[in-house]
């Protein structure tokens, strides 16, 4: 853990007049090697065939559930409440719903410190794989009339002032 501190500390401490350049110059680098390895590894960590029994997938199944009503749900109700179409606000939990690569990092640091067991972080992967592999779909699902699916929305973008 020291060494990703230490690694964001830098990152932090770079010079603003480099900051694009170098950009430019590492993060192909680490879209080719390091997190692929990465994925790699956490996949070779994870074990979604349970000796426990059929109780674990009961447990998984609450775990999955209760992350989707917590995140979508949640986020939806909380649009809606602010006047948010309900189409628009289910969509905007979809997207709040998934997780991906910061969510692994944790579970694996959760792992490698003893807070979660093998089994528990297997069960956080397949949710977090799950809730992340479902936006797609469930996107193009809710999109509406005069969207494509896979296609940017027909509504005009937001404007860029801030």
């Amino acid at each position: 853990m020291l060494f990703r501190s230490a690694a964001f500390l830098a990152g932090l401490a770079v010079p603003r007049t480099f900051r694009d350049e170098l950009i430019d110059k590492l993060e192909p680098f680490t879209l080719l090697l390091p997190i692929p390895v990465f994925f790699a590894l956490t996949g070779i960590r994870t074990n979604f065939v349970f000796s426990s029994g059929p109780g674990a997938y009961f447990d998984l199944s609450i775990i999955l559930l209760t992350a989707i009503a917590a995140k979508w749900g949640g986020t939806a109700l909380g649009a809606r409440l602010q006047g948010m179409a309900w189409r628009d606000a289910s969509r905007l939990g979809l997207l709040v719903n998934t997780r991906g690569l910061v969510e692994l990092v944790i579970l694996t640091v959760g792992l490698e410190n003893g807070i979660l067991s093998p089994k528990l972080f297997s069960m956080l992967v397949f949710m977090a794989l799950a809730t992340t592999f479902m936006t797609t779909p469930l996107m193009d699902l809710t999109a509406g009339p005069g969207v494509t699916p896979g296609t940017r929305s027909s509504h005009p973008p937001p404007s860029a002032q801030f």
